[in-house]
């Protein structure tokens, strides 16, 4: 894929309702790619892809259920007649001290960081070996805080996690090109506990 040409190029972005995804999402059809905006928030969603424009699908998607980790990537598929990129910016921060995270909070903040990342991927596998496409895992730069900031182990934990799944896929998977983009921080949906 020539980097500096989008046109008619073919991306699904999961967690566009908003945020990254939805800025993302934006860039990209500004630039001339076909987007399939996925998300789990319809109304939002909606809103997302008439901002998009006109080259844009929406695609209802919880990345925390396997089922529409799936179904999101066979649907965009469908869609866009192939996918030459994933872009994956779904991220969950809960604010909380490490002796008070229960296995909940580590479950939800893996099952969206992590888990939804490895599935959509994992199903987008086919498509993207097909057009030696490209996958972006959104990461943070608060993984490299020294000292790691209060709060935020679970997240910092999952983000950690992503970096390492990225760099083993490109390592199963050399005629794709993996990467990370670590972010600050950013006026998104938080959950504060």
């Amino acid at each position: 894929m020539n980097d500096s040409n989008l046109e008619g190029r073919r991306v699904l972005v999961v967690g566009a309702s908003g945020g990254i995804g939805r800025a993302t999402s934006n860039a990209l059809a500004r630039e001339g790619a076909r987007v399939a905006l996925a998300a789990r928030r319809p109304e939002m969603l909606a809103e997302a892809v008439d901002a998009a424009g006109s080259r844009c699908v929406g695609i209802e998607c919880d990345v925390r259920d396997p089922t529409d980790c799936s179904r999101v990537v066979e649907r965009a598929v469908d869609e866009l007649g192939g996918l030459d990129a994933l872009v994956y910016t779904p991220g969950i921060t809960l604010m909380l001290r490490i002796e008070d995270a229960d296995a909940e909070a580590w479950r939800s903040t893996f099952n969206t960081n992590v888990i939804g990342a490895a599935l959509v991927t994992r199903a987008a596998l086919p498509a993207l070996l097909e057009s030696r496409g490209k996958v972006v895992f959104i990461s943070s730069i608060a993984i490299d805080d020294q000292p790691p900031r209060i709060g935020l182990a679970p997240y910092i934990a999952s983000k950690v996690a992503l970096e390492s799944m990225a760099r083993a896929w490109q390592g199963e998977h050399p005629t794709i090109g993996f990467t990370t983009i670590a972010v600050g921080d950013t006026a998104t949906e938080k959950i504060i506990e």
